[in-house]
């Protein structure tokens, strides 16, 4: 009976680890979606292109600058955005997250 109960426990804490996992996650791309968001709204369109200043994105985000640039490496790793100097452009992807994350048609 001993086995069974830290298999048990083995069990129940590797659902919880898996759970918190996709809490992360979700939360990750909710932070992802916000960001692409505010710089389809806020952002200049360069040359066709939606883009904001790391600072401005940071202020509207209200988050500390390691967390905001890991946000940003985070969306660049879905292929949502991409870094051109002191800048964050939105890709087709965010472009389409950030539609939808506003309610507007795609």
């Amino acid at each position: 009976m001993g086995d069974q109960s830290i298999m048990k426990e083995t069990s129940t804490d590797q659902v919880m680890r898996l759970s918190q996992i996709h809490r992360q996650m979700q939360t990750k791309v909710t932070i992802a979606a916000q960001l692409c968001a505010m710089v389809l709204l806020n952002g200049k369109a360069a040359g066709g292109r939606f883009a904001l200043t790391v600072d401005d994105l940071a202020t509207m985000l209200g988050l500390p600058p390691d967390r905001v640039h890991a946000v940003i490496l985070d969306a660049s790793e879905r292929h949502l955005v991409r870094s051109v100097a002191a800048s964050v452009v939105l890709q087709a992807a965010g472009i389409y997250l950030a539609k939808e994350t506003l309610g507007l048609p795609r």
